[in-house]
């Protein structure tokens, strides 16, 4: 059974909170690494890149909302990565099949009917 909001002090009336900004950076995330990650690097190379962007992500995420103190950073830097890593799968691969960088071929052109 799902509660209802019963008192209007439930609802947030400021956006400051690190998992919502957590969710939004990770969604987001896969968009700005396309332009940093190419199509030719290894699978291992991407992984790394997409981990530390993520770490640097999550870092200013946790910096950015004020909870920058005990297992706030680890925590924004875990949920970054995980959102990222599950919105590029479930959402990304299948909408933009080509993201990466280097991934088209380059276009024709004019004329060059071989």
């Amino acid at each position: 059974m799902i509660p209802a909001i019963t008192d209007a002090a439930d609802v947030p009336l400021r956006f400051d909170d690190i998992a919502a900004w957590g969710v939004i950076v990770g969604f987001l995330s896969p968009l700005l690494l396309n332009f940093i990650i190419s199509n030719q690097w290894a699978t291992w190379v991407k992984s790394l890149i997409a981990l530390g962007f993520s770490a640097v992500a999550g870092t200013v995420t946790a910096l950015l909302t004020g909870q920058y103190e005990g297992i706030g950073i680890p925590s924004a830097i875990l949920l970054t990565a995980v959102v990222t890593i599950t919105s590029y799968q479930a959402f990304w691969k299948q909408v933009a099949p080509k993201l990466e960088r280097g991934s088209m071929p380059p276009p024709e052109k004019p004329g060059d009917d071989t």
